[in-house]
């Protein structure tokens, strides 16, 4: 796929999550599904298939703490969740390889 074609899908799947997020963050995680939670958690690259629900609900409330844009300094301006998810992103996914240190390298240089 050309640089120009991954990028404007990044940035779609990035305003995608900025607005999951805002129905998200006015929804009660508890009566979210197994599937619904799956789906969100690795949308976000969050955890992997063997966490249980209560470890995905975890996970998914600190992302939208995370990204939640009150939580920013007024001192830093307006933050533009597109780049406040992106390295959200960035951060679960480095935190979700810290125990399987052989996950890291196959997913950085996977084909």
């Amino acid at each position: 796929m050309p640089p120009f074609m991954r990028a404007a899908r990044l940035r779609e799947h990035l305003q995608n999550l900025v607005a999951e997020d805002a129905v998200l963050s006015n929804t009660d995680l508890r009566t979210l599904s197994r599937s619904e939670l799956l789906e969100a958690c690795f949308d976000r690259g969050l955890g992997d298939t063997s966490n249980s629900e209560n470890e995905m609900r975890s996970q998914l409330g600190r992302w939208l703490d995370l990204t939640s844009e009150s939580r920013m300094s007024a001192g830093f301006g307006k933050p533009n969740p597109e780049r406040l998810r992106l390295a959200a992103m960035a951060v679960c996914a480095v935190a979700s390889c810290r125990d399987d240190r052989e996950q890291l390298p196959r997913l950085l240089y996977a084909p």
